[in-house]
Parts: structure tokens; sequence; C-alpha cells
């Protein structure tokens, strides 16, 4: 059995003079109490064993709550190198760095809200990919089944992707706004 549970043991079974004595000869470090407590037990004794017993046992249970601790701290040291070697971390921090660098120094207002708000997505995704937000679901996107609704989404698309086509903020949105008409077209002319 461990010292702690021996300790605790003692305790529970009413503190028995002689397995007290027996305890802290094996696991004490007080010299003088080791000399002292073979000699009898007397209310002085008694009480001296329990007091040294009860340090013992408290100073125990400070150091299996440091090695929890410890243990805890060295996990999360591993998953923090784990995640510094990540290649999808690799991109997305010296952006979310760089637009942190842009935010002070951008006159307008507007601009400054279009940077803030691209800093706060690519913490989002920073923040999925290490584990503290969970993963965002994929939105089942279904288009219209109205005609009068397809129309004015394709309309729209038309709309965006003529505005945005040069522009390299979002190319993949104006891409999938292009395959999104041409799936809209062939509803349309089935119909």
């Amino acid at each position: 059995m461990k010292k702690p549970a021996q300790i605790n043991s003692w305790f529970d079974n009413g503190c028995p003079y002689q397995e007290g004595v027996a305890l802290y000869a094996a696991h004490g470090t007080d010299a003088g109490l080791k000399v002292l407590l073979p000699m009898g037990e007397t209310r002085y004794n008694a009480r001296k064993l329990y007091t040294a017993l009860k340090e013992l046992q408290q100073r125990q249970q400070l150091v299996q709550e440091q090695k929890a601790v410890i243990a805890q701290e060295k996990a999360e040291i591993a998953k923090e190198k784990k995640l510094a070697t990540d290649p999808r971390l690799a991109a997305l921090y010296p952006e979310r760095n760089r637009l942190h660098a842009q935010l002070s120094v951008l006159p307008g207002k507007s601009d400054r809200k279009r940077v803030a708000f691209k800093i706060l997505s690519l913490t989002d995704k920073i923040e999925r990919i290490i584990g503290v937000l969970p993963e965002e679901p994929q939105k089942e996107y279904t288009l219209p089944t109205n005609p009068l609704n397809l129309l004015k989404l394709r309309n729209n698309n038309r709309s965006y992707i003529s505005k945005e086509r040069n522009k390299k903020n979002n190319p993949g949105e104006v891409q999938r706004r292009m395959d999104e008409n041409s799936e809209i077209e062939k509803l349309l002319n089935n119909e």
C-alpha cells in the first residue's frame, strides 16, 4: 500500500498508536519523534503522533495536487507544440497579424470595420482548428423552387459577379455564384 493510503487508513481505523508509530518510523522525517514515539503511549506522544501524521497526510495531498497540475501543464505544452507545427495554422496566424497591423493605420471607418471582421473570421478559423470552438456544421443550401425566386437569385448573382469579377477580394464566391447561375439557367429552361 502506498504512503498516502496507509496514512488515510490509519485515520479511518481510529488511530491505533502502535500502527501510527510504525507508519511514522517508515515515512516520517523528524529523528527526535522517531526516538520519542516508541518509548510508549502517553497523551503527549499520542498528540505528537497524530499531528505529525496529519502533516504527512496534508503534505502528500499537496504533492499529489502538484503532480496533477504539472501533468496537465505538460499535456497543454505538448498540445501547443503540436499546434505550432500544424500547416493549417501556418498561413492563418501571419495573415491575422498582418491585418492587425493594417487595422491601426487605415484611415476610413468602413475599411477598419471590414478588416476587423476579417480578423474575427480568421480568429474563428484558428479557434476551430485548435479546438476552442466546435466545428462549424456545413450549411445545406438548396435553390428555391419558385421560378420568380430563381429569377431574382439569378439577377442578384449577375449583379454581384459583374461588380466583383475583377476584384481579388473573394474569387471563390464569384465562381460559386457563376456555378449557381448555370444551375438556375438549367432549372429555368426545364420549366
